[in-house]
């Protein structure tokens, strides 16, 4: 079921003036391009996190671009919770230019490193694409920014899947987990920048990449602990795997600094390792309780909590 979001349910501020138009194009698709984090976002702060990001999108329109509004018709947060009502439907957009008078404009709240959305947000776009065709009675028919303009937006994954969005009986979870599952792959946990492409990586180990050849995985090592993230090294030449108790597990040109394992004897930590940041000369990892380990010449600078047991 589609669930709209109005203007005043995220405090939108009054544009400087609406034009009106019959928007009877196809609808073109958007992302933010630069990485918004929402993969890290607790569930009890979505609502709050994808109110909080449209607002500030309108603030960098309207003040810094000196547009009239915050520049798409509508947006659907990586969850799929909702659509949001932006400029609306039938007014004249600013997002798709030599488009804008013709078409509307969906804004996916994610970005280059986010990885894939939800199954749920696959969803909530094309539910909201039938329901702009049905109520501005315009072509049923879902495009990319890139295909009119010279840009990556909206990125490789949503622009890879427009011919799902576009098929008569589109099922959210087939491009998602379906043609995951026929790889023998779980749910992605991570995704990583790799050259000029991708890679995301299951909770197993087991790797898939776009763009980019593949160096690597873990699916026959059988793990004590399950892979938490990933990240590419700074060539985009390799990537490291990490698991909860602190194992890492190196790729291509990534090096091996040791592991929060190895220092532990194959001990689980007081609290599990969450994530991993690799910079030149090593890499971090983070616990849940806001332990920060550092491998290789990178500094320490403290922890975000009191003490480690």
């Amino acid at each position: 079921m589609l669930v709209l979001k109005t203007r005043e349910d995220w405090d939108a501020v009054k544009p400087k003036r609406r034009k009106m138009k019959d928007l009877k194009g196809p609808t073109y698709l958007h992302w933010n391009g630069t990485g918004m984090g929402w993969g890290k976002v607790g569930e009890e702060d979505r609502l709050a996190w994808a109110k909080s990001r449209l607002r500030i999108g309108q603030a960098y329109h309207m003040k810094t671009r000196g547009y009239t509004d915050i520049a798409y018709s509508f947006a659907v947060d990586p969850w799929g919770m909702a659509a949001w009502e932006l400029r609306g439907l039938d007014v004249q957009p600013g997002a798709t230019k030599g488009h804008n008078t013709k078409s509307h404009a969906i804004y996916v709240m994610t970005g280059l490193g986010d990885g894939p959305v939800t199954p749920e947000c696959l969803t909530m776009i094309d539910l909201l694409v039938d329901e702009i065709a049905t109520a501005a009675r315009a072509e049923n028919l879902l495009k990319g920014h890139r295909d009119v303009g010279r840009t990556n937006c909206p990125g490789d994954y949503l622009h890879g899947l427009l011919a799902l969005f576009n098929e008569d009986a589109f099922e959210a979870k087939e491009p998602v987990f379906q043609s995951l599952e026929q790889k023998g792959m779980g749910e992605p946990v991570a995704m990583f920048v790799l050259g000029d492409g991708y890679g995301i990586v299951d909770a197993r180990g087991q790797v898939i990449t776009k763009g980019a050849s593949q160096l690597g995985d873990l699916r026959t090592a059988g793990l004590d602990q399950p892979i938490v993230d990933a990240e590419g090294t700074p060539s985009g030449k390799g990537y490291i795997l990490v698991a909860a108790d602190g194992g890492v597990f190196t790729f291509g040109d990534a090096v091996y600094h040791g592991s929060l394992r190895q220092a532990l004897d194959g001990r689980m930590p007081v609290s599990p390792i969450v994530s991993v940041e690799v910079e030149e000369g090593g890499y971090y990892m983070v616990a849940a309780d806001g332990g920060i380990f550092t491998f290789g010449n990178l500094p320490w600078l403290g922890a975000f909590v009191d003490e480690v047991n």
